[in-house]
């Protein structure tokens, strides 16, 4: 099966227009055929092909291809400001970001920063160059322009969403002073995620080969449009986009909801799956296409080195997530790792699974807390750690979205019945009766946090939109504290809502403009 990888030879493709900027005696020079230049690529499918991976790889794997900058600074910087994690001291790893004291020049959040804009830059790249390769044919040109342009607006979303306010990126720079860029409106940078997204819907073919797992489809692109209005509470143009990859996409729930985790169904490239972040656990040709958030995710109890653990609140509500007998749901058991006889975790390095009795039975530190994750804990035989992708958009998270835009705009019944379907999946007792205001805090504090908790930064966005929306406001603060998140007392509403935008680039652009507060 092919999978998306780092490209190391064409990564430095967006950048060969500055590089050429300090060569301008070049044409003086004979033609070095070993050396990849503008002129020399861009002439085939497979640079066009090789072209658009590399800026997946760069906007989710990580700017600099190294696994350790997403798994440890980009999903640190995602995580561990949300009520859904708990950490045991502020020290080492993104110890001010769950402290809420750090400053300008934090590596987890600049990688997130330097990572998107990477991405953006090749999708650029794709977009303004493959229309002009004649050896392509039409609707091949325009299926890798429309993920470029699903990859642009994806990027583009995320970092208005993470930093306030950003650059809107839309062109390859011609010139050194066309890297001093300026930070846009946000309804500049919205309006082009929009027109890009519905731009990647018609561009973009409705299912891949296996040969091209991971790759988008119209059906990411009109779920990441639903997304977009959710977030602008445009909530009827969010139920329609959503109504239509729920009925028209052949999308569905998997049976078990740990499939979507554990690897034994085409690396979780799963029919569930819309859009993930792909690690193929490939180390041939110097890649190293492994993740190792099975070892970040397991207690050292079990040999893993516990980076990310749910948060008292959080396993609160998993215990209230139960079947109708009183039992935990089956989707508590396949999330977390917990004091129960029916729960039970892999050791890392295929050791076997382990019961809570035998691992507290070791003396360890593991019963200092009352869950560990069990989302990830999967790892591979062939590559130590492991080749599983991880969902950005999985099919459930878009069911929510629709029930969450459909009671926003008046039909809690039907958005009921959309809730009861990710609930019959769980084996979880179905909702009935409940008001508008009721089924909002249900979905917003239960039902989202248990489904989708520790998946790609989605809790933490969550509760950003309803802190920044106009409708039934929830201040961050307010959220954090009534969760009981460490160090809340640091939290400063307005500030601590965003990242600052990072010194490493704010220092040498003079044209962007600090955060209030920062």
């Amino acid at each position: 099966m092919k999978k998306i990888k780092v490209y190391n030879y064409y990564l430095l493709v967006a950048s060969i227009s500055l590089l050429l900027l300090s060569c301008n005696d070049d044409y003086l020079k004979p033609a070095n055929i070993n050396t990849l230049t503008e002129q020399s690529f861009w002439l085939t499918k497979d640079h066009a092909t090789q072209g658009v991976i590399a800026a997946y790889s760069a906007g989710l794997q990580g700017w600099n291809g190294s696994k350790w900058t997403f798994i440890e600074e980009m999903m640190v910087a995602f995580t561990y400001k949300s009520d859904e994690n708990w950490r045991r001291a502020p020290r080492g790893y993104g110890a001010t970001i769950v402290n809420f004291t750090y400053g300008t020049d934090v590596s987890s959040f600049t990688n997130i920063w330097r990572s998107y804009y990477a991405g953006i830059a090749r999708a650029n790249s794709v977009i303004e160059r493959v229309p002009g390769i004649e050896s392509m044919e039409q609707a091949d040109k325009d299926g890798i322009v429309g993920e470029a342009k699903f990859l642009r607006a994806f990027f583009h979303f995320q970092l208005q969403h993470y930093f306030k306010s950003i650059p809107l990126v839309l062109e390859v720079p011609g010139s050194r002073e066309d890297f001093a860029v300026s930070q846009s409106t946000r309804a500049a940078v919205i309006a082009q995620v929009i027109q890009d997204l519905e731009d990647a819907y018609n561009l973009l073919p409705s299912s891949r080969p296996d040969s091209e797992l991971g790759r988008v489809t119209k059906w990411t692109a009109k779920a990441m449009l639903g997304k977009t209005h959710l977030f602008e509470e445009n909530w009827s143009e969010a139920a329609t986009a959503f109504q239509d990859v729920v009925n028209n996409s052949g999308h569905a729930l998997n049976a078990n909801y740990e499939d979507n985790f554990n690897g034994t169904i085409k690396n979780n490239n799963t029919n569930e799956t819309l859009f993930a972040i792909q690690w193929s656990g490939d180390l041939a040709g110097g890649n190293d296409e492994r993740s190792a958030i099975d070892y970040e995710v397991t207690p050292g109890a079990l040999g893993g080195w516990s980076l990310y653990v749910p948060s008292e609140w959080l396993y609160q509500e998993y215990m209230k997530d139960t079947t109708a007998t009183g039992e935990p749901s089956k989707r508590v058991f396949e999330s977390i790792f917990f004091d129960h006889p029916n729960s039970s975790m892999n050791r890392v390095k295929n050791r076997g699974s382990a019961t809570w009795d035998e691992v507290a039975d070791e003396n360890r530190l593991v019963n200092e807390r009352p869950a560990w994750w069990k989302k990830y804990a999967y790892d591979d035989d062939d590559v130590n750690y492991t080749g599983f992708s991880q969902p950005v958009i999985r099919f459930s998270d878009v069911l929510l979205m629709y029930a969450e835009a459909l009671n926003e705009d008046g039909n809690t019944p039907q958005a009921i019945i959309e809730v009861n379907k990710v609930r019959t999946r769980a084996g979880s007792v179905l909702l009935s009766g409940l008001s508008q205001s009721e089924l909002r805090q249900h979905i917003r504090h239960h039902e989202r946090p248990i489904e989708l908790a520790f998946e790609h930064g989605i809790r933490w966005m969550d509760t950003y939109r309803w802190a920044e929306g106009s409708t039934a406001k929830e201040p961050l603060k307010q959220t954090l504290t009534a969760h009981g998140k460490q160090w809340v007392e640091n939290f400063v509403e307005g500030k601590h809502n965003y990242y600052p935008i990072p010194f490493f680039d704010i220092s040498k652009n003079p044209n962007l403009v600090q955060l209030d507060n920062y």
